[in-house]
Parts: C-alpha cells; structure tokens; sequence
C-alpha cells in the first residue's frame, strides 16, 4: 500500500479515488477492526455524497463533515501502516521478488566465478541481471519510494533497477580486472570435425585488424596462437584466412569471429582447387589421342581429338591426391596412386602402344 499517495489524495479531496484504490488492497488489511473501520469510513463518505447531491446540507456543514472524515482517515492510515511488519511486506506472494533477486544474485556470482572476464554482450547481461536483483530486493520494502505526476508513478523499485543498470556499479572493478591484454587460440580443422587436424607444423592463420594484419604459425596440434592482443579487441570481431604454400582455404572466408579470452575459435579449412583435373594425352610421337578413357573413382570422361579432357570431381570424392586412370584399346594403361590435384597443373602424360 502507497501510504503517502493516499494523504495526497486526502489532502487534496480525492476520496472516491482513495476509497476505490482502498478496495482493491482491501484483502492486505490482516485486522478485521481495521477492515470494519474501512467500510464505515466509506459508508460514510457515501452518505456525505448524497447529502451534498441531495442539498441537504449547507456549505459549512460540508466543510465540517469533510473535514472530520479526512480527519478520521488519518487516524485509520495510520493504524493500518502500524500493522504492518516494519521490514517486508506480510504475505507469501510478496516474498516472490525477493526470492527471484536471491535466485538472479546466486547466478550472477556463479557466472563470475566461471567468467571472471566477460565479453562486452556477457557483461551487459549481468549488469542487468545486476538491476533486476537489485530492484526485487527493493520491492519487499514497504512504501521505500514512490513518485506520482500528473498520471506518471514511478515505484521505488523501478527506480534502483534504472540507477544500477544506469550507474552500473561493476565497470570500475571490471576495469582493473579485464582492461589487460590477453590472448586468442586458434584452431584449423577438416570438414569432419573440430577434431580432424587437417594442418599441422606449417601454414599460419593471418587476423585481419584495422590498421595491418596479424600472424600465427600453427604448431603440431594444429593450432595458433595470437598473443599479447590489445584489450580493447575483447569482444570484437575480426576476419581470419589462412597463409599455405598449398592452396588452403578457410569454408567460411567470409565470416566474422568474436575475440573472447578462454575460448578458442576453431576455423573450418580445405583445399582449395581439388574439384577439377585437367590435361593432355600424347603417343611417344607427340600425336594427340582421342577417346582415352580417363578415370578417377566412379567417375570418367574421354579425350577430344586433341587429347585434351577435363574431369570434374563431386565434392564427395574430393580429396588432395587421387587415384587416376587412362585407358585405350591398343594402349598401355597408364595407373597413378597419387596424382596431385591440389596443385593445379595439368595432368600430361605419354601412353605407350602395347605389343
């Protein structure tokens, strides 16, 4: 109950709003004297109402009953704010807030424990979180603060969440903690998975930052390092791609990845150029054969009458080197185990005629 609106309104000769928002709060009255006071007060004004619409009364007589029935309201707000517990609010549900801002507070200091550096959108959560808590412990205080204009009302317990989430009383302890430079790990993995090291001691990871680029070499778990990286990137987000002598190729060249010390990125890479081989197939005299057979997998494609073919590779069979044949009626079969695809160059071989 808002004891201080409810003089207001007394005051100011409001009493069919002060009885009307007395009704609603009616069931908070523990006392039975208190809620008998109540209707009789009504009554009461109800009588005065009539008797003034009725004219049975002159204008200091209206003065004088009115003036003791603000009179006796005094009084009963005042018992009835005397009755209640002095700390918290009486019934079970008011208990609600509270236990939600215990609850919120208990996950706050967890969360701390576990992220004692947060990033800038963890941080704004546990400001919040901060506020609301904050304001729930409020809201258990009877009559801590209450504002009211023109129509505007402003509760004590709206006003803590704005100050703390507006002050926001952890940025100065935040600052020595987190404003110190720190390091990003990286990892290069396969399609298969984050465990499915694909490069291992050779290549680098290069971080694109305003301003120039970054590189780190990746080490024998197929990861990269950047260290000593400015604290004002936590929680910002940069680009990544990759530096091979073969042509390897972040999946996601284009995304953005978010800085956060403690937590790795992993990047997915592959090689680029492996979906395609290409050539020329000649007899020991230089001629061009046409219609060679050339195979890889399940897969195959002919020569033209230049001895050029080209064979397009599905990306399910991709793969850095491939098993390749070329055959001919009339001609020695020509057999790789390991025909580099990666590189693309193209693929020129010699068939020999059979006996």
């Amino acid at each position: 109950m808002d004891f201080h609106h409810y003089r207001i309104l007394i005051q100011q000769g409001r009493l069919t709003e002060l009885f009307g928002l007395m009704a609603r709060e009616n069931a908070q009255i523990e006392i039975p004297e208190l809620r008998n006071t109540l209707t009789v007060l009504q009554s009461r004004w109800e009588i005065h109402r009539q008797h003034i619409s009725r004219g049975v009364l002159t204008a200091e007589e209206q003065q004088a009953q009115l003036s003791e029935l603000s009179r006796d309201l005094l009084i009963f707000l005042n018992q009835l704010q005397a009755q209640q517990t002095p700390i918290f609010l009486s019934k079970k549900n008011d208990f609600i807030p509270f236990w939600v801002s215990l609850f919120l507070l208990i996950i706050i200091l967890a969360l701390l424990w576990l992220i004692p550096c947060p990033s800038a959108s963890q941080y704004r959560f546990f400001t919040i979180a901060l506020a609301l808590s904050a304001a729930g412990f409020t809201a258990v205080l009877p009559n801590f603060f209450q504002f009211y204009h023109k129509g505007f009302q402003l509760g004590g317990a709206m006003l803590v969440f704005f100050v703390v989430a507006g002050f926001d009383p952890a940025r100065p302890v935040a600052a020595n903690r987190c404003d110190v430079n720190f390091a990003q790990t990286i990892y290069v993995h396969g399609a298969k998975g984050k465990h499915d090291r694909l490069i291992v001691n050779q290549g680098s990871v290069v971080m694109l930052m305003p301003g120039g680029e970054r590189e780190a070499a990746i080490d024998k778990e197929g990861k990269a390092v950047f260290t000593d990286i400015d604290a004002k990137w936590k929680g910002r987000d940069v680009q990544f791609y990759l530096r091979h002598d073969q042509p390897y190729r972040l999946t996601r060249s284009d995304s953005l990845y978010k800085l956060e010390e403690g937590r790795a990125i992993y990047l997915e890479a592959g090689l680029d150029g492996i979906d395609k081989l290409y050539g020329n197939i000649t007899d020991e005299a230089g001629a061009p054969i046409a219609e060679v057979k050339v195979t890889i997998q399940t897969i195959h494609t002919l020569t033209d009458s230049l001895g050029n073919f080209e064979l397009l590779i599905p990306i399910n069979i991709q793969q850095k080197f491939q098993h390749v044949i070329c055959a001919k009626k009339g001609y020695i079969i020509f057999e790789n185990t390991q025909t580099p695809i990666h590189t693309k160059t193209p693929f020129n071989i010699i068939l020999k005629r059979s006996n």
